[in-house]
């Protein structure tokens, strides 16, 4: 897995991530509980800046995960559209 610091905002940790040949943007927030992350997907033409109004609705000891989905964002796109199930796919890995 090949990790790259975003170097464009100070205030969003994200990285660029190699899942199964896809280069995924991911901003990560770590949280100070032992729970899970929450994992958010984002829609269509929807970037992980936009899901910061859930991320801050939610308590700052819970760690966040979101990612723009293949085609979105500042992730690669791929040959085709990608459907849920493969964005869902994604997350398993």
């Amino acid at each position: 897995m090949e990790i790259a610091r975003d170097q464009t905002r100070s205030d969003l940790d994200t990285r660029v991530i190699d899942i199964d040949g896809h280069q995924l943007r991911v901003a990560v927030r770590e949280g100070t509980s032992d729970r899970p992350p929450l994992l958010l997907l984002n829609g269509l033409g929807v970037r992980i800046e936009g899901l910061q109004p859930f991320v801050d609705a939610v308590g700052p000891d819970a760690g966040v995960i979101r990612f723009d989905v293949p085609g979105t964002g500042e992730s690669s796109t791929p040959r085709l559209p990608y459907r849920m199930w493969q964005v869902a796919r994604l997350t398993g890995h």
